[in-house]
């Protein structure tokens, strides 16, 4: 085993959030006691496609990345951990490209949670930097298809206040491939890889990428350093402070085989005992319902954009809200998923026709809830288990599918996916809540300035930390928690 230089701030993970924090906290902090640079290291399991950014235009690198990953870009081994996409940028570079800062029931709702002090007035900042460098906005109404015109037509006349949903990109120009799971080729989408990875660089921050953090290494009630793999050796490198950003999934993957987290899962191997890791996870139970209609929906000419929404049973703290969106409205069903749709005619002449044609005829309508009293967890495989039974969730998505039935049907849908089958496969996206931050150590990982309650000098920020997933997709609102992180690490450990 060979032992690095100290550092005085490791990172382990750079996705959307670690990215965010090694930029800002190396741009703006300094060493507490020397007031010089501040020597950090970011550590990533995945490829690293760093290059100039060239938003709607691309580079050769990331443009020959690009064609040569297939269709399924987040279930590549190479690209994909449990929980997020292993590539430096994370699941910033992965994502569809549609997400909204955070909404003033989110902030109300972490607080009602666990107490945390992350309230709308204390995060305003680090959500207008947000908005700003991601150019997060909605697109433009000549971009919304026929179907989706129809959708918000027909919602409003129900009463639904549909809005524009957002998105971070920039110069794009809706080749589709957004929400397929895939980095753009053109760097439109705004993700940590182009927004602030350059920025690391330029402020001194190291990055390794293709390397594996194996675990912490913790002396009383301090972390020392972390063990970590490259080409197949064990490294050490030592740290007067680690900030863990791996994910919702990895980072309690991390701290269990650090021997940090329940003793009723750990055992014998319990260094330091907390019940709530990998624990009180938070999702969006969501279904797609599927519609086929009589004519074309979409002219087969634009691809993915974030088109519209409308949230119905609001309320201050958006508990139990219903969240429609038109996605499936807009761009072309993706041929692997139009090819098995129960839309499409069986074999022969019908069915190349129906691929070339018929697909601009369906469309589908996304839905989710986020019910109060359902929580989950992860077992020791790192699987989500969650009561997508549960009377609650049952209740939410059965009347969120009448709603978008009758929506459906008015839009001139002839056929649509029944509703008994898809009660039978809910879907989990959005997780988040895993190390959740909390004023209460018996029921939280970190406090509400991301330092874990146990361990002096070990801080964790990722979507993990949301004390509840957020009302929309869960990207910019990671963004903006990390930019408020970085923020309030630099003003309490260097300054």
């Amino acid at each position: 085993m060979t032992q690095n230089q100290r550092y005085d701030l490791v990172i382990v993970g750079g996705g959307t959030a670690g990215c965010i924090l090694a930029a800002r906290i190396a741009a703006n902090g300094v060493h507490p006691e020397t007031g010089e640079k501040l020597r950090i290291l970011l550590l990533e399991a995945g490829p690293d496609f760093r290059g100039e950014a060239r938003p709607g235009y691309g580079i050769p690198l990331r443009r020959r990345a690009f064609t040569n990953v297939p269709q399924d870009f987040t279930g590549n081994p190479r690209y994909a951990m449990r929980g997020g996409s292993r590539i430096l940028g994370g699941s910033s570079v992965t994502f569809g490209g549609q997400s909204h800062i955070p909404f003033p029931a989110d902030y109300a709702n972490w607080n009602y949670t666990t107490g945390v002090d992350w309230t709308e007035e204390n995060v305003a900042p680090a959500a207008a930097e947000v908005r700003r460098v991601f150019n997060v906005h909605a697109d433009p109404e000549e971009s919304l298809s026929s179907g989706q015109m129809r959708f918000r037509t027909v919602s409003r006349s129900l009463g639904f206040d549909v809005q524009a949903y957002e998105g971070a990109k920039k110069n794009c120009i809706l080749c589709g491939f957004c929400g397929g799971g895939h980095m753009c080729k053109y760097d439109a989408k705004m993700s940590t890889l182009i927004t602030h990875v350059p920025d690391a660089e330029r402020h001194g921050v190291e990055i390794l990428t293709n390397v594996m953090a194996e675990r912490l290494l913790f002396q009383g009630t301090r972390a020392t350093g972390i063990l970590y793999t490259e080409d197949g050796e064990e490294r050490l490198v030592e740290a007067d402070n680690i900030l863990l950003s791996c994910g919702a999934v990895q980072t309690p993957a991390l701290l269990w085989k650090s021997g940090f987290g329940p003793r009723d899962l750990l055992g014998s191997k319990t260094v330091i005992e907390n019940l709530n890791v990998g624990r009180r996870a938070h999702c969006h139970p969501e279904n797609y319902i599927w519609a086929l209609f009589p004519e074309a929906l979409k002219d087969g000419d634009r691809g993915w954009n974030a088109g519209t929404y409308f949230l119905h049973r609001m309320n201050r703290y958006g508990h139990d809200s219903l969240f429609f969106q038109d996605s499936g409205m807009g761009g072309l069903a993706p041929p692997d998923q139009a090819i098995t749709s129960e839309f499409t005619p069986e074999f022969g002449r019908e069915t190349k026709e129906f691929m070339k044609v018929g697909r601009r005829s369906i469309g589908r309508v996304v839905l989710w809830t986020n019910p109060k009293e359902a929580e989950g967890y992860l077992d020791d495989q790192l699987r989500l288990i969650y009561e997508t039974d549960h009377p609650m969730v049952m209740r939410r998505l059965t009347e969120a599918l009448d709603i978008a039935e009758e929506i459906l049907q008015k839009m001139g849908a002839i056929r649509m996916t029944p509703k008994e089958t898809l009660l039978k496969s809910i879907r989990l996206p959005h997780l988040a809540s895993t190390c959740r931050a909390g004023t209460d150590p018996k029921t939280s990982v970190v406090d509400s300035r991301f330092r874990c309650h146990d361990v002096d000098n070990l801080f964790i920020c990722d979507a993990g930390v949301l004390p509840r997933t957020s009302i929309g997709s869960l990207a910019m609102a990671v963004a903006t928690v990390a930019t408020f992180a970085a923020q309030r690490m630099v003003a309490d450990n260097f300054s």
